[in-house]
């Protein structure tokens, strides 16, 4: 590329008469550096200096470094007519031809510093910046308003520079407050998650102390039956196991064997072969219940009513029941509508007794529903 310096000092180009256009070579550096950074693109500037040093040179040329050192190095070829001045000078001639041929018509200096006042004031027309800088700095006239011209278009850029930092400045503070307030609304929902989740879990506990409550109250009022070790806490969920009760003499009511069942009445309904289901029932009697069953050809099964077991195995469970026996007081809602549902839903036999006892179950299999 060629290292002609720049020119210093006061343009010593003769000032064009007549009609005759200013060429790019004929303005001052600082025309050049405006001209060159606000009307070309720096990948076209790198392309058209490309082409005229090939052409030069009769090779293909290729330029490195940035933009910025692009820039500054062919403002300094621009000050002498070269290859590359002419180069530049057709290309921005061409470009912005239409400024051109507008601005053309004025002879007075003031109306073509007029043109440009009016495109710098107007945000609208701030594309039209560049071609108007360029016809009026080549214009006939353009040497007795290019000091003018380059003042106001360097404190347009001043403007605007200070225009996009402080849009730049309120776009970081809105996206600081749309964080802050993100992390704010996801804080909101891990404590309301948090909050449901122990809700939740306060609900099931209660139900299930609620249903354990109810069995340990309705086997408190049927005399005759045997009574489980109390529980530490009747707030928990698990069952008294019948192992862990402190040995004691078994009461009269309590000794007799389910295989001494005595057989049912000839009048009884048969259930021999029938698979009888026992929902919820008194804890510790549930080998009672299956001998009871057993002992009249019936097939057993149970269910706790949701204390321990959970309502997917109590589905399982009624799919294959053909007689359900529901001790209501000792199971939870959800069970006790899951039975009722399901019986009503695939007809079968369901009887739901209100309180549990031994007595009570067995009558119920002398006449089941």
């Amino acid at each position: 590329m060629n290292c002609a310096l720049p020119l210093s000092g006061v343009d010593v180009a003769p000032r064009p008469r007549g009609s005759r256009r200013r060429r790019l070579w004929e303005l001052p550096a600082q025309a050049h550096e405006l001209l060159l950074g606000l009307a070309l693109p720096p990948e076209l500037l790198r392309h058209t200096l490309q082409q005229a040093l090939g052409r030069q040179r009769a090779a293909r040329c290729v330029l490195g470094g940035s933009d910025v050192d692009l820039l500054f190095s062919a403002v300094h070829d621009m000050g002498t007519r070269n290859m590359l001045s002419q180069a530049v000078h057709k290309l921005l001639d061409t470009r912005h031809a239409l400024a051109v041929r507008q601005l053309a018509a004025l002879r007075e200096p003031d109306a073509l510093q007029a043109a440009l006042v009016a495109a710098l004031d107007d945000t609208a027309r701030t594309h039209e910046v560049p071609a108007l800088l360029w016809a009026v700095l080549t214009h006939a006239c353009g040497g007795e308003v290019q000091d003018a011209a380059l003042f106001d278009v360097r404190g347009w850029l001043y403007r605007r520079q200070r225009a996009a930092q402080a849009e730049t400045g309120a776009l970081q503070a809105l996206r600081l407050e749309r964080d802050r307030l993100a992390a704010e609304l996801n804080d909101a929902r891990s404590s309301a998650m948090a909050a449901h989740t122990r809700e939740q879990a306060r609900a099931l506990a209660d139900a299930a102390a609620l249903a354990r409550l109810r069995g340990e109250l309705a086997r408190a009022a049927s005399p005759g039956e045997p009574r489980p070790a109390p529980s530490p806490s009747p707030l928990r969920m698990q069952r008294p196991i019948a192992t862990a009760a402190p040995a004691a003499a078994p009461r009269p009511a309590e000794v007799a064997a389910p295989a001494v069942v005595p057989e049912a009445p000839p009048s009884m309904p048969p259930i021999a072969g029938r698979k009888v289901l026992c929902v919820g029932g008194i804890n510790g009697a549930v080998d009672r219940y299956r001998a009871l069953v057993e002992a009249r050809g019936g097939r057993f099964s149970h269910h706790d009513g949701g204390i321990e077991h959970n309502l997917q195995r109590l589905h399982a469970q009624l799919a294959s029941a053909d007689l359900v026996l529901c001790q209501a007081g000792c199971v939870n809602h959800e069970a006790y509508r899951c039975v009722k549902r399901h019986c009503k839903r695939f007809g079968t036999a369901c009887v739901f007794i209100e309180r549990p006892s031994l007595s009570r179950f067995e009558r119920e299999l002398r006449a089941p529903a």
